[in-house]
């Protein structure tokens, strides 16, 4: 629910403090997910009203304001190294961080993490009980990417990737002792990202609750410069300070926008790249591009003894069946004029189909012309049906 996000600046000021915590003894940059994101300036979109216009509160917690404008510096002390492929951090940057973090201790009276943990909880108490909130949310029905963070009883983080179903459901196996620190997704086609941090409440039927994508725009971090940022490449595993992960020369938002793998050392796949069982038998092709999206490619098949299959080829190592139509005849050839929405079929003996595909998941036969021949090619220009016919 968006209302979650009411508490995401102190879940990741709190996740930010135990990381340094952790690092203490590093000497390269610390790989931290909270870092990443209190550097990001996109992350300021994450806790912004939704179009449902929930309130979100400020910080009125006094302590927890100065907390978190400690953040904010340590944040500026160690932004420049996250966009560096160098991992050395200079000690003297890492001394005040830590002379800041121990400013933060103090202020909380010990623990600024366990501070920030208390104030989460209370902030959850008093608004996820409220059910109305929960429904809010505008996840996306289609399946989207997701990574989940992982750590374990030793302190180590391991990533988790899949898909959701449709309608946002996913799960994920957590060992024994350990723990989620945060779930990430991706939905590809709208360019959105979500977040959302456990619950730390143990009361409630989810700690995971429904994330709220925002689009992605510049304000994402991009360290590589390759159009795909950084928050989208540690979902698919690939390098953000390297624009090109595997090395076969085509950089990874190309290949993730060409339905191609990232990591695959290949630039494209050789042999049977997908398949796709339709009713009847596919006779004729003919790949349209739509004028409203450049990067979408529709596939029509006339398909013999059945009829048509209209077919979304955006992808093509993943065709989607978006409509087929039951047609009279054995349907052998196919054109498509794009600008009138209409495709015409060979029908053979029972002559010529002109179907309405304005809508592609329900083409509607508009009409049949029969002229005594059997029709077994055709060709469209400038509005006109051609026929070559059997008499």
């Amino acid at each position: 629910a968006t209302i979650i996000y009411a508490a995401a600046v102190e879940n990741i000021v709190k996740q930010f403090y135990k990381d340094i915590d952790d690092c203490e003894e590093c000497t390269s940059r610390p790989n931290t997910q909270s870092l990443m994101l209190l550097s990001d300036q996109a992350y300021n979109n994450l806790s912004q009203d939704s179009e449902d216009n929930i309130p979100i509160p400020e910080l009125e917690d006094p302590i927890m304001r100065e907390i978190a404008e400690n953040s904010n510096e340590i944040v500026e002390l160690l932004t420049p190294y996250l966009t560096s492929a160098e991992p050395e951090i200079p000690q003297e940057i890492m001394d005040s961080v830590f002379d800041i973090v121990s400013q933060s201790n103090e202020l909380a009276g010990g623990d600024a993490s366990a501070y920030a943990r208390q104030i989460s909880l209370d902030i959850e108490e008093e608004f996820l009980g409220q059910a109305e909130m929960w429904p809010h949310s505008n996840l996306p029905k289609n399946p989207t990417r997701y990574l989940a963070e992982i750590q374990d009883t030793n302190g180590n983080i391991f990533e988790v990737r899949g898909f959701t179903e449709p309608g946002g459901q996913y799960s994920v196996f957590v060992p024994r002792g350990s723990f989620i620190k945060s779930v990430s997704f991706f939905d590809e086609k709208t360019n959105s990202f979500g977040l959302v941090f456990p619950l730390l409440r143990e009361d409630v039927p989810f700690r995971l609750p429904h994330p709220t994508f925002v689009e992605i725009d510049d304000t994402f971090l991009d360290i590589d410069k390759d159009g795909l940022v950084d928050a989208v490449e540690r979902i698919f595993g690939t390098n953000e300070y390297n624009a090109d992960t595997d090395g076969d020369g085509i950089d990874d938002f190309t290949e993730i926008q060409q339905g191609l793998d990232p990591l695959d050392d290949r630039g494209f796949p050789t042999g049977i790249i997908a398949s796709l069982s339709l009713k009847g038998e596919a006779k004729e092709l003919v790949l349209e591009g739509s004028i409203l999206d450049v990067e979408e490619q529709i596939a029509h098949v006339a398909t013999g003894s059945y009829g048509l299959a209209i077919i979304d080829a955006s992808e093509f190592s993943n065709p989607i069946i978006l409509g087929q139509l039951d047609l009279s005849g054995n349907n052998t050839d196919i054109a498509v004029d794009s600008s009138l929405n209409l495709a015409a079929l060979a029908s053979g003996a029972e002559g010529l189909h002109i179907v309405d595909i304005s809508d592609p998941m329900m083409p509607v036969l508009r009409e049949t012309i029969t002229n005594g021949g059997i029709v077994n090619r055709l060709e469209t220009l400038d509005g006109l049906v051609y026929t070559a016919e059997i008499n």
